[in-house]
């Protein structure tokens, strides 16, 4: 995978240990392109999906970005995809170690999405904003 923000925070996730918070809610590990995936989503019932967008301008400088990033979470039962985001909110916001820069959550919980079409399974979804990315 290119060296993308997006890339970035799937080695970030996939490099948790099972004693982690996210992985303990999750009830597993999480794996690139098993149950943890980038710009698509997945058929799976129960993945977690970073999905990159435009965040604000870039340094007049030109040497820094503010990239966005929203993730979301895709499980079967509401109570897991929301406490699996709650934990992505809690590990992610104001973490330096995830890249070049510092993760803000833009909000403080997560939205949720409780009927997907044909009910299979229900999503909540995070924002987060990379501060100052050194380029």
């Amino acid at each position: 995978m290119a060296n993308t923000v997006a890339s970035v925070f799937i080695d970030y996730l996939a490099g948790l240990p099972a004693t982690s918070n996210i992985c303990s809610e999750l009830g597993t590990t999480l794996t690139f392109s098993s149950n943890l995936f980038a710009w698509v989503e997945p058929d799976a019932t129960s993945c977690i999906v970073v999905i990159p967008y435009g965040g604000g301008p870039p340094s007049k400088e030109g040497d820094r970005q503010n990239p966005r990033v929203q993730i979301v979470t895709k499980n079967p039962s509401m109570h897991k995809a929301t406490k699996v985001t709650q934990e992505l909110i809690n590990t992610l916001h104001g973490n330096d170690k995830v890249c070049k820069g510092k993760v803000f959550a833009i909000q403080s919980s997560p939205i949720v999405f409780d009927v997907r079409e044909g009910g299979e399974s229900k999503l909540a979804i995070s924002n987060y904003e990379v501060k100052h990315v050194k380029l």
